[in-house]
C-alpha cells in the first residue's frame, strides 16, 4: 500500500523546518503524494522539477486525493469547468450531495420510498446529472 494512503506527510519538511528527520512521526517521501496541480488541473508549472508525484493515481488515491483537494477541485471546475478528474470528481460531488441530504432527514420520521425517489430523480433532472458513470481505469 502506498505511502500516501497510510501516513501523513511532514508539513515542517515542505518548509525545511523539520528538525527531528528519521525519527518524525511523519513521511518526507514527497515523490509519494500526488501533485496537487498536475492531478487537479491537468498541468505543473514545475514540471520535473516538481517534488510530488506526477504517476497516475490508482482508485484509492483518487478518492483521498479529492477528499483532501475538494475545495481547490471546486475552484478550479468554477474557473475552468472541468478538472483533470473529469467525471470523478462530478461523480464524487454527486454522491458526496446524496449522502449530505440523507444525513438531513430525521431518523425518526418515516419518508416513503418512493418520495425520496421522486425527489433524487427531481434533483438529477435539474442538475443534469443523470445517467453520469464512472470512467473505467
Amino acid at each position: 500500500m502506498s505511502v500516501y494512503l497510510t501516513k501523513e506527510l511532514c508539513k515542517f519538511f515542505l518548509t525545511g523546518n523539520c528538525h527531528r528527520g528519521d525519527s518524525c512521526n511523519y513521511s518526507h517521501q514527497t515523490k509519494e503524494y500526488p501533485c496537487k496541480y498536475l492531478h487537479g488541473t491537468g498541468v505543473c508549472e514545475k514540471a520535473h522539477g516538481c517534488i510530488f508525484k506526477h504517476s497516475l493515481l490508482n482508485e484509492q488515491e483518487i478518492q483521498k486525493f479529492m477528499s483532501e483537494n475538494e475545495d481547490f477541485l471546486k475552484k478550479v471546475l468554477k474557473e475552468t469547468g472541468t478538472t483533470n478528474l473529469s467525471d470523478y470528481f462530478l461523480n464524487y460531488l454527486k454522491t458526496k450531495d446524496q449522502r449530505e441530504r440523507q444525513e438531513a432527514v430525521p431518523k425518526d420520521v418515516m419518508i416513503p420510498p418512493n418520495l425520496l425517489k421522486l425527489e433524487e430523480e427531481k434533483q438529477a433532472g435539474q442538475t443534469g446529472t443523470a445517467g453520469t458513470s464512472t470512467p473505467s481505469g
